[in-house]
């Protein structure tokens, strides 16, 4: 009984050394946009408070997972009018919903880039 228990442990721990779970740093980490406007300017923006967490398998690269809160009130674009814009009840509404998150569903390798997609969720 006692070697069969051990042996399960041993196991279990030699599994999760593969995987390893990181708290993304807020002070260090922002989401970005960039919408066309009128089809002719990019208008580039940033959410600046960001928490989540990151699920780094090294054996696989591609079994990344994230978990991002976003707190749409951050939101920043260097144009008071634009950032009031956005966080309007128009488009974020911001303080109807404060949060917005994003859920990663598959991350794939193309031309030594990864790239992630997944499900985020807004209003």
């Amino acid at each position: 009984m006692f070697k069969n228990t051990l042996i399960t442990l041993l196991l279990t721990a030699s599994l999760t050394a593969f995987s390893q779970e990181f708290s993304i740093d807020s002070g260090h980490t922002a989401v970005t946009s960039k919408v066309q406007r009128f089809g002719m300017v990019d208008v580039l923006g940033r959410f600046n408070d960001v928490t989540g967490i990151i699920i780094y398998d090294q054996s696989d690269i591609t079994k990344l997972q994230a978990t991002v809160t976003i707190n749409t009130s951050s939101y920043s674009s260097n144009n008071i009018g634009g950032e009031n814009a956005v966080k309007s009840q128009a488009f974020l509404d911001v303080n109807k919903f404060p949060e917005m998150t994003f859920t990663s569903k598959k991350v794939e390798e193309q031309s030594n880039q990864l790239f992630m997609t997944g499900d985020l969720n807004l209003h």
